[in-house]
């Protein structure tokens, strides 16, 4: 028997990066996820995340779901400060921050 990729599987990839596409970041947010390798690709992971969630979401009820910026994230010891627009559908990455070491969390 030979193995083959569903379908479905490969739709929800197809699907995902739709919205990898629509992760942004500012200027300053660019030079800051610079300093760390890796990180740019792993926020857009969590943000991509975010956007389906609040896309899904906003399906179901509507303008219930508070997008209101800024919004924040953590992500590998960085507070991520950011923007979502459910219309075009994209997030913006606005800010990025190290956690400080007294932080809890």
């Amino acid at each position: 028997m030979r193995f083959t990729p569903s379908r479905w599987v490969l739709q929800d990839w197809i699907h995902n990066l739709h919205y990898l596409a629509q992760v942004s970041a500012t200027l300053l947010a660019g030079r800051q996820l610079a300093q760390k390798p890796g990180l740019l690709s792993r926020v857009r992971d969590v943000l991509a995340g975010v956007l389906a969630s609040a896309i899904e979401g906003r399906k179901l009820h509507g303008d219930l779901v508070p997008i209101d910026p800024p919004l924040a994230v953590r992500v590998d010891g960085h507070t991520v400060w950011y923007a979502l627009d459910l219309d075009r559908p994209s997030a913006t990455i606005l800010v990025v921050e190290p956690v400080s070491d007294g932080a809890t969390g």
